[in-house]
């Protein structure tokens, strides 16, 4: 899975979203090593001058075991619902674009059959208006296999909190079956 999400929302920053998951995408089916990917992502939104920054989440998960690695590069948090329990997998590191050198973060997920991934923007993220993660509690209490279904509850539980977002809304899930 790959979440890109450029600055601002409408259009512009879909059409840099798009772009750098189709350049992500595109590295990895060559089999650039995923560091060295976000690097060359990194570099052309840095020498664009145009200041655009994007938020990089990609989730590789291996079909062999189920295992999974995300990487984070900015971005909200993503989280993993493993055996009953979730876990948010936050990172502190900045969007591509606005450092010289890597700032990419790298968590292991110990998913397995059963396991639910999700990542969302941070549009969804900025719904939130409590301190208690209502996206980690609707996870936690979703009981199903549908990563659209899931996909959709939280795209609809973040749309009814802020009634007209000031961001764009993605949300992306995936179960291990």
């Amino acid at each position: 899975m790959i979440l890109c999400d450029g600055m601002g929302s409408g259009e512009v920053a879909r059409e840099e979203s798009r772009t750098c998951a189709n350049l992500l995408l595109s590295l990895l089916s060559h089999n650039i090593q995923v560091s060295t990917a976000i690097n060359i992502i990194n570099s052309m939104l840095l020498w664009t001058f145009s200041g655009s920054v994007a938020a990089i989440d990609l989730c590789l998960i291996n079909l062999d075991d189920g295992s999974s690695k995300i990487y984070k590069c900015g971005g909200a948090g993503s989280y993993a619902k493993i055996k009953n329990e979730v876990t948010s997998i936050a990172s502190p590191t900045l969007p591509a674009g606005s450092f010289s050198n890597s700032d990419t973060e790298v968590f292991s997920v110990d998913s397995e059959k059963g396991s639910m991934l999700v990542m969302v923007s941070d549009g969804i993220i900025s719904s939130e208006n409590s301190q208690k993660s209502w996206i980690k509690e609707m996870i936690d209490k979703y009981d199903g296999n549908e990563p659209e279904e899931l996909s959709q509850m939280i795209l609809s539980r973040a749309k009814e909190i802020a009634s007209s977002p000031p961001d764009d809304l993605t949300v992306m899930a995936a179960y291990i079956g």
